[in-house]
């Protein structure tokens, strides 16, 4: 075999090798909670994009398989950074570092979590069980435990947090109390013998009012 002929295979060799490099293909997904597995609820809502090889800051934008995946195709082998932003209320997540060498990766994208505020006592208000340190809520506070049948409240003024069974209170309101009169409805209002004009105004007023 002559050495052109030798040269002419290697740089064949070559161009297929690059050729093969070309067609390596990154998958990504997204997890709903830290440390679960890829969701498809939750892959809709996101918008990764492949930045690289490192040092290159080329960039694109994955397409999505309308199932579970953002596919990335012909991926050269190298360094990349995988773009994403975005939180739910699980967590948020990060860029994520990807290594391509020979064959097709699948990244679950990393998610540090969970980004909540520090979960209610019992009694405080709340919306959804995993805002309660009781891990429940029910009748808009967080409560000792489900408190879901028909007869069951957890909503009592004062004893707020505790599930209590029976018919739900009924919340009166208080009574305004009303000033008695101090001049009687009929006679001397202040038995002098003498009945004044004013007492006799202050006679009709309080009766139509209502004797005291």
């Amino acid at each position: 075999m002559t050495r052109r002929r030798l040269i002419a295979l290697s740089v064949l060799a070559s161009a297929s090798a690059a050729y093969a490099q070309q067609r390596v293909t990154v998958l990504v997904c997204y997890s709903e909670i830290p440390g679960s597995s890829c969701s498809p609820v939750e892959a809709p809502f996101h918008s990764p994009t492949l930045e690289g090889p490192i040092p290159s800051s080329t960039s694109r934008a994955g397409e999505f398989d309308h199932q579970l995946y953002y596919r990335f195709a012909n991926v050269v082998p190298g360094n990349y950074i995988l773009r994403t932003d975005g939180c739910n209320p699980f967590g948020c997540w990060l860029d994520t570092e990807v290594v391509v060498v020979d064959d097709d990766v699948a990244v679950r994208v990393q998610q540090i979590g969970p980004q909540t505020p520090t979960p209610a006592p019992r009694g405080a208000p709340c919306g959804l069980n995993w805002q309660c340190a009781t891990g429940f809520c029910s009748s808009g506070v967080c409560c000792n435990e489900p408190c879901r049948l028909r007869d069951e409240y957890c909503d009592e003024p004062g004893r707020e947090g505790e599930c209590l069974r029976g018919p739900t209170p009924i919340v009166r309101a208080t009574p305004t109390p009303t000033t008695a009169v101090d001049t009687p409805c009929l006679g001397d209002g202040n038995a002098d013998h003498h009945v004044t004009i004013d007492e006799i105004v202050g006679t009709v007023r309080n009766a139509l009012n209502g004797c005291p």
